[in-house]
């Protein structure tokens, strides 16, 4: 399920790139970027709470990576019209843009200890093992 939840994130993380450059498509990359907030989230917490932190944190740094081409899509689109069409997405990203990072940094903090007490437990089986 993981790894469906990765391919669906990584896969809207890219769509949500183009949908920037032309006004009409701009209207889709709100609800895009907002289901890419939560697949992070998800991801991220999921990722964290099972023991995996690095992959938590790989949830945000995509996150931030995809968030920052699309606000530079954003950009770009916004030059070549002379409109401000492309406040509005711009503004709605920045307001929920936070979460998934701090989410991510907050699960790769709290999964440390979980990668930890599972690293233990199975150094304490394989010495049990081999008496």
């Amino acid at each position: 399920m993981r790894g469906l939840l990765a391919i669906f994130g990584a896969l809207i993380g890219l769509l949500i790139i183009p949908l920037g450059l032309v006004p009409p498509t701009t209207v889709l990359l709100v609800p895009g970027h907002l289901l890419l907030t939560v697949l992070a989230t998800v991801g991220a917490l999921t990722e964290g709470l099972g023991g995996r932190p690095e992959r938590a944190r790989l949830w945000g740094f995509g996150y931030i990576v995809s968030s920052v081409l699309a606000v530079g899509a954003l950009e770009i689109a916004s030059h070549r019209t002379e409109s401000s069409w492309w406040l509005a997405p711009w503004f709605l990203m920045v307001i929920w843009g936070w979460i998934p990072p701090a989410v991510a940094g907050a699960a790769g903090w709290l999964g440390e200890p979980i990668a930890k007490n599972r690293l233990k437990r199975v150094l304490r089986r394989r010495r049990k093992a081999l008496r």
